[in-house]
């Protein structure tokens, strides 16, 4: 047995926190800010309290971590469970903490500690792909005196990038900019990509809102669109299905949550900047449903690979090999270079926390195995329109009134990401670029 990587989750996405001056890494000048002493409120006083012992809770397991490789077999079990307790202690004192930190860090922004812990709390829900999140962090951050300005407003920038708030992301961005010249720091590398890429996005983004309006009608509408719940381990996704773009996808999937295929099934490929992938009845990127489905992004207008996006997944060899398997869009910065090779036939409208909470592979590690990955437990259809959903397969006759062509699985994500983090060849592997090439099934 060995202590495995996922057990170091909590040392990788804090790990910062621990490292002297860490909220110097955007710091404006060298002085720094000192705490104040006196009048803190309660908030303040057990934050500082805590903090002190959830330091000493990650040194000890880094010590154990270093320990563990020198130790010998007969020891590493007791080791194993030391280590899991700690783990748990420190988890859920980051979780306190974490609901410490903004009143805390508003009573006393001076503090350093908890400057750093707001910044490295920011920062790791920006990793965790919860923009939403991430964005109010920095605005709590924003609304003080911090040495830390240009930073923050860099990284304020990419979220609201990612919520596709492209106005909003070209002003923050032009100010970041001056504020991080004044210590002759540039742009972080992904800023710049978003920058150079953000006219493109912004215009691709209004052809998605005209959709969204089109698609808008009353409650009860017999031409609303389709919806599907799924009903996870990490709570409840609402996804509205893009039957007028993808008529035939949107069959097949409606088929597949009413004959129960997607029931009990994992999200088994989860890749930080890109997507969470699932609906495989084998649970390891390998399965199908006995049958392929045409592409059917092949022809404009189509929907585009924004956040919360739902889209087919389809093996390296052909766009018609979807099935079953799909994904959830994390990021576009991940996903644009997709559009038109993935057919996008929906869109998550409730429960994105619930998707970018799905588990991960370890941070760091090449092993894009998941432990224990979230499941779909139950999938049903909300609302259909008043028809027959039929749906035509790879190698069925082609309707004279479609242009369509004809329909394992992964999503590709074969470079071009401003952000990647997964290149991926291979049945469902995942690595760091935002390429996700497999072979596997449907």
């Amino acid at each position: 047995m060995r202590i495995r990587p996922t057990l170091f989750c909590l040392l990788a996405t804090f790990a910062c926190l621990t490292s002297p001056g860490f909220g110097k890494l955007w710091a404006q000048d060298d002085a720094g800010q000192q705490g104040s002493s006196g009048g803190q409120s309660a908030a303040s006083q057990e934050f500082d309290q805590l903090f002190v012992q959830w330091r000493e809770k990650l040194d000890a397991m880094r010590k154990l971590q270093v320990e563990y490789k020198r130790a010998l077999p007969a020891e590493q079990n007791g080791m194993e469970q030391q280590f899991a307790q700690l783990l748990t202690e420190a988890t859920e004192m980051s979780v306190r903490l974490q609901s410490l930190v903004e009143e805390a860090y508003v009573a006393n922004p001076a503090d350093p500690d908890k400057e750093e812990f707001l910044i490295s709390m920011a920062y790791a829900k920006y990793k965790q792909d919860k923009f939403e999140e991430s964005l109010r962090l920095c605005k709590v951050l924003l609304n003080t005196q911090t040495d830390v300005r240009g930073g923050v407003l860099d990284l304020t920038a990419q979220n609201e990038y990612l919520l596709n708030n492209y106005d909003e992301a070209q002003r923050l961005i032009a100010e970041a900019e001056t504020e991080l010249n004044k210590v002759q720091r540039p742009l972080a590398a992904e800023t710049q990509a978003m920058r150079t890429n953000l006219e493109a996005d912004r215009a691709a983004w209004q052809e998605e809102l005209a959709f969204q309006q089109a698609d808008a009608t009353p409650e009860g509408d017999p031409n609303a669109l389709p919806r599907v719940e799924l009903e996870t381990t990490k709570g409840k996704i609402v996804i509205e299905l893009f039957e007028n773009e993808a008529p035939n996808t949107v069959a097949n999937f409606i088929t597949l949550v009413r004959n129960g295929t997607y029931n009990g099934t994992p999200f088994h490929r989860v890749i930080e900047g890109f997507m969470a992938q699932g609906g495989d009845p084998n649970g390891d990127g390998t399965g199908d449903a006995g049958y392929k489905i045409p592409f059917e992004s092949n022809k404009e207008p189509y929907r585009k690979h924004f956040r919360a996006a739902v889209a087919m997944a389809h093996g390296p060899q052909s766009k018609d090999t979807g099935g079953t398997q799909f994904y959830i869009v994390y990021r576009r910065t991940g996903s644009r270079h997709l559009d038109g090779e993935h057919t996008v036939f929906g869109r998550v409208i409730e429960g994105m926390d619930a998707a970018t909470d799905f588990a991960r592979p370890a941070p760091g590690s090449r092993d894009p195995t998941i432990e224990n990955p979230d499941r779909i437990l139950t999938a049903t259809v909300l609302n259909a329109r008043d028809h027959e959903y039929t749906f035509r397969k790879v190698g069925d006759p082609v309707p004279e009134d479609t242009g369509n062509a004809d329909g394992s699985a992964d999503a590709d994500s074969t470079g071009g990401g401003d952000s990647g983090s997964g290149d991926n060849s291979g049945s469902g592997d995942a690595g760091n670029g935002g390429d996700t090439t497999g072979g596997g099934g449907n």
